[in-house]
């Protein structure tokens, strides 16, 4: 079998030509929005499943703050994220208290102020 080297070689009239970068393909869509981000242990989100409504949305607006402030040790809870996932000041302060009565976090409250929060990461650990 003969192959002809010179057909294979790139030159300057086949050459590929970089693509635009703002250049989108017509078969995906793109979603404007805040996602949550991950990856969420499945151990630390699945303990909340049993219990209110509430705790499990509180949960999910801690970790969604978790990652916006880049995964920082601890954090301010903000009460306006929270109404993004459904929740008033009231159940979201209950939401925190439980996660913390579960182990998932650790608030530090003060009076007429956002909490700051850290989440609790071993949580096979966090019951004993």
């Amino acid at each position: 079998m003969n192959i002809d080297i010179k057909n294979l070689r790139i030159t300057k009239r086949n050459s590929v030509k970089p693509k635009d970068r703002n250049y989108t393909p017509k078969n995906i869509t793109l979603i404007d929005g805040e996602f949550l981000k991950g990856p969420i242990p499945i151990l630390w989100i699945g303990k909340t499943f049993p219990h209110h409504r509430r705790t499990i949305l509180t949960a999910l607006t801690a970790w969604h703050l978790y990652e916006l402030n880049k995964r920082a040790a601890t954090f301010k809870y903000s009460y306006s994220m929270a109404q993004k996932f459904g929740l008033n000041r009231i159940s979201a302060w209950r939401g925190l208290s439980d996660l913390t009565d579960l182990g998932l976090i650790k608030a530090k409250t003060m009076k007429g102020s956002s909490p700051f929060i850290s989440i609790v990461m071993d949580v096979q650990n966090a019951d004993k």
